[in-house]
């Protein structure tokens, strides 16, 4: 049992929460698995949701919201000040 301990284990826990306002959104946009990387909730009761998206999910969004201009110039580097 002591063994068991040592070994790393990957495992997931799927929750589904029907009257989540973001889910909704999501699931509108066409995206219906997500990967939720951290919620965050504040003493208001408002909940802000980390979600990670693939490209591909980011393309899907974009495209229904209106291009991928925003996310092209995202790709590249950001300027900086002056660096001494």
């Amino acid at each position: 049992m002591a063994d068991a301990w040592s070994k790393p284990y990957q495992v997931v826990v799927e929750v589904e929460n029907k009257e989540c306002k973001m889910l909704k959104k999501f699931a509108a946009l066409g995206l219906l698995n997500l990967k939720v990387v951290d919620l965050r909730s504040s003493g208001k009761g408002s909940v802000k949701h980390l979600v990670e998206l693939d490209l591909d999910q980011v393309k899907h969004v974009s495209s229904k919201l209106g291009g991928l201009e925003r996310i092209e110039k995202a790709d590249r580097p950001r300027e900086t000040g002056n660096v001494v």
